[in-house]
């Protein structure tokens, strides 16, 4: 019964906080895409002092869902250009978009 209850804990894939940004790379055959965003740096004193790029790669699955505005998109609404917000979990494989929002396009 415990090693159910660990298993089953293990097997829930918590979502990260949603990043939002520009798609920088698509590649359509492995359906993963690349986003780029700026955050602040903040010092040890706790002060903003300039912004910082990050990027990070998402792969997409049958149930990852998309959105355009207030349609329903598509994985070919995902390209590159496109600013997107994207709530996504961690797996060992690395980061799976669970809903990319496409709020305009590239």
């Amino acid at each position: 019964m415990v090693a159910l209850l660990l298993f089953g804990f293990n097997s829930v894939a918590l979502a990260d906080a949603p990043i939002s940004g520009k798609v920088i790379k698509v590649d359509p055959n492995a359906h993963t895409f690349t986003v780029q965003w700026a955050a602040p740096y903040v010092s040890k004193h706790g002060i903003a002092t300039h912004d910082i790029s990050h990027e990070r790669n998402f792969k997409t699955t049958d149930k990852t869902t998309y959105g355009v505005g207030s349609t329903k998109g598509s994985w070919a609404s995902v390209t590159k250009g496109a600013h997107v917000t994207v709530t996504a979990h961690t797996e060992a494989s690395g980061k799976v978009a669970d809903k990319v929002q496409i709020t305009s396009g590239g």
